[in-house]
């Protein structure tokens, strides 16, 4: 059990260093994207609410994306996320992750996240270091690692008794040296490693479809199925966006939000993302029509979605903490600089380990001084040998 106790704490440690910097990023910019609703409300108000012009008339979805169109001409703007509430801005994607919200009844540009807009920046550097596929697979690597650091250090550091369970639940200030670090560390694990693990979790799953497929695999359930896709010959003039919205209208009255997605390179049908009233942000059903036809091609409902598919919408929530509102996204937020606490306190920890191994060495290598011969006394020295007694001279 000590062996594999001391292979465990090795694999612990090097998971730790290898994988300790890029953890270090996922968990100062989880940190600065924990708030980004509420930070954006405080510096720009009128992003998400907008004075109404009495008498105007309210812009189709497609004036409105037609005027931001004319303001970006080398752009192609295409997915638009629309709202039933009269004062709230409509989004547009201007392209990739460029987008505008402007006024529903002017077109008016009234807030703009570019590219390089803080919380996009964050964004990028979380889910790929801001380096494409190379970097998105560091990420993954780096979250499998610290899905393996919870499950060790639980093992590692789990108290045998309850008079040792004070020292991994208790902080402990008036520590100095490594004593402080090895407590700030395992108390700071131990608090936090059931929401670090669940956010380290719901991370691979939206990076693996393996991981994100265990709710159909544990049930039993069947898996969704893939969206519509449709092949559009070149020249077939589209269904008019305009009259895909009245068919969300028509399928879903009294929808609360509805996002628009446009016929593209991958499939000639449109995709409609719609939140029914009195549902959640995650409680979204799906409507795909055919881009040149109009025809309804599938209808996925959310309230028809099985137990599977339905928790399968709550991982995104739970891994920003949105899940619990203000508080969870609080929780969420100390979860992250905790884990910037962990990373911190393993290096320093690795850091002391590896100086004290090389003090050891130096120690060792250190050759002893020569000693000096030590000298017999009368009592040690040897009998003479028979021939020195015979030829030595007797006296008279």
């Amino acid at each position: 059990m000590k062996l594999f106790k001391r292979i465990l704490f090795w694999v612990h440690l090097v998971l730790g260093v290898a994988g300790g910097l890029v953890i270090a990023m996922l968990a100062l910019t989880g940190a600065a994207m924990a708030f980004e609703p509420q930070i954006l409300d405080l510096i720009e108000p009128h992003a998400n609410a907008v004075t109404l012009i009495e008498g105007a008339p309210r812009l189709t979805a497609q004036q409105l994306l037609d005027g931001v169109k004319a303001k970006f001409p080398d752009k192609s703007p295409g997915g638009l996320v629309l709202s039933s509430e009269p004062t709230k801005p409509v989004l547009v994607q201007v392209a990739g992750a460029h987008a505008v919200s402007v006024h529903p009844q002017t077109g008016e540009i009234v807030s703009e996240r570019t590219p390089s807009n803080f919380f996009t920046v964050m964004l990028l550097l979380h889910i790929r270091l801001s380096s494409g596929a190379v970097g998105n697979w560091i990420v993954t690597v780096s979250n499998v690692f610290f899905i393996l650091l919870c499950i060790t250090g639980l093992y590692l550091w789990w108290p045998k008794t309850l008079r040792a369970m004070k020292s991994v639940t208790r902080f402990n200030f008036k520590l100095k040296g490594k004593a402080f670090h090895w407590n700030l560390h395992n108390v700071s694990g131990f608090w936090a490693l059931a929401v670090l693990f669940i956010i380290s979790v719901t991370g691979l799953m939206m990076s693996y479809r393996w991981a994100s497929d265990i709710f159909y695999t544990a049930s039993g359930a069947p898996k969704p199925e893939p969206a519509p896709v449709v092949k559009l010959a070149d020249g077939t003039p589209r269904y008019p966006l305009n009259d895909a919205v009245a068919q969300a209208d028509a399928i879903a009255p009294g929808w609360e939000t509805t996002a628009v997605l446009p016929p593209g390179r991958r499939s000639g049908a449109y995709t409609l993302i719609i939140r029914e009233a009195g549902h959640s942000e995650n409680q979204r059903s799906r409507l795909y029509l055919h881009g040149g036809t109009g025809e309804v091609l599938r209808w996925d409902q959310y309230k028809n979605y099985s137990h599977a598919r339905k928790l399968r919408n709550y991982v995104l929530p739970l891994h920003q903490g949105s899940i619990g509102g203000v508080p969870g996204r609080f929780i969420a937020f100390a979860a992250c600089i905790t884990a910037l606490t962990l990373v911190i306190t393993g290096y320093v920890l690795t850091w002391k380990r590896f100086a004290a191994w090389r003090t050891k060495r130096a120690i060792a290598r250190v050759k002893p001084k020569a000693r000096a011969p030590e000298i017999s006394t009368p009592d040690e020295l040897p009998a003479p040998s028979a021939a020195f007694t015979a030829s030595a001279p007797t006296t008279q």
